[in-house]
């Protein structure tokens, strides 16, 4: 994808700008507003960016898993109905096809063991040896960088949303949980547009976001850009160390935030202990990032499994079904 400078500096901004008006936005990029709306406009429409709503679900209560898997049946039947099985499972949060040790990786959510429990003996059962070959590590951290690629030359400050498991849970009630659901699985919407679908009035649902922003159960309404819209490959990296010390983990943490190709990274406790987002434009690009990574911790880094990610089939801000109160 050819963008200019110009526009590069407004997909950069956008992923960070969704609480902050389109006045404030085009006064800081020295561009019309009517001209701003006019790019977002078009870049919906093309499906280059989407509004989302990011979702702290350890704050609720919840539990995640990362599951990479390889069927025992490989056929394309056999794939098409574990896609159909995985795709309409309760508490998927996402569901990639990819290319390494594993052919998929799912992302699982729930509000206790239990029900994770349950939600892997059903696709099991949807979908007969689906697990037959398989790694699994539970999430302790997730932080989001957004693409730092697009961002001008000699930027320095770079935002960050982080969700992290806490001692203390929030209580939400049902009317909470149908807000979070639509709007974890369609996206930022306009009042009108959520009370049609939730049926309930404009300013219930008003008052509802305010109070779940506050509370910090809903961080922000970033932008996300489409990563095969900017012609960007997509690699996930499972890192494991050879220690738990806080050093490391606030080193690599550092040294992510500043790193250009890095979007993404969650902390794991089981097969790995990191996985790592990065888009790159070619494997001259991945195979750079990964000396990098081995000459700033080599010292402490046993393994680095290199997984390509071929398609993301599914994703969702606030998987969780069956809410109990």
């Amino acid at each position: 994808m050819n963008l200019s400078a110009k526009d590069k500096q407004l997909l950069f901004a956008l992923q960070f700008w969704g609480p902050q008006s389109l006045a404030k936005l085009s006064a800081k990029m020295g561009m019309r507003e009517s001209t701003l709306r006019s790019k977002i406009a078009r870049w919906e429409s093309q499906g280059a960016i989407a509004q989302r709503v990011f979702i702290d679900t350890f704050l609720v209560g919840a539990t995640e898993v990362e599951l990479f898997f390889s069927p025992a049946k490989s056929s394309k039947s056999a794939q098409a109905r574990l896609t159909k099985a995985v795709m309409k499972a309760p508490g998927v949060r996402w569901f990639y096809r990819t290319a390494g040790k594993h052919e998929f990786i799912v992302g699982l959510e729930a509000l206790h063991i239990n029900q994770l429990v349950k939600h892997l003996e059903d696709l099991d059962g949807e979908a007969t040896g689906i697990f037959a070959g398989r790694d699994m590590g539970t999430s302790i951290g997730y932080w989001w960088f957004g693409r730092k690629y697009l961002a001008p030359e000699g930027t320095k400050h770079v935002n960050c949303l982080a969700s992290l498991p806490t001692k203390k849970h929030l209580t939400i009630d049902d009317t909470d949980h149908r807000i979070l659901q639509v709007l974890g699985h369609r996206g930022a919407q306009s009042l009108r547009g959520l009370a049609q679908d939730l049926d309930m009035p404009q300013s219930t649902i008003g008052y509802r976001i305010n109070a779940l922003q506050k509370s910090g159960v809903i961080i922000g309404f970033p932008y996300l850009i489409s990563s095969n819209w900017l012609g960007m490959n997509v690699f996930r990296l499972q890192l494991t160390f050879s220690t738990f010390a806080r050093e490391i983990h606030a080193e690599l943490l550092a040294w992510c935030r500043q790193h250009p190709s890095i979007v993404s990274m969650m902390r794991l406790l089981g097969a790995w202990d990191y996985t790592l987002r990065c888009e790159v434009k070619n494997t001259e690009e991945l195979a750079e990032l990964t000396d990098q990574l081995h000459d700033r911790f080599g010292h402490a880094l046993q393994e680095c499994s290199v997984v390509s990610v071929i398609k993301e089939l599914t994703f969702s801000y606030y998987p969780l079904e069956n809410f109990a109160e």
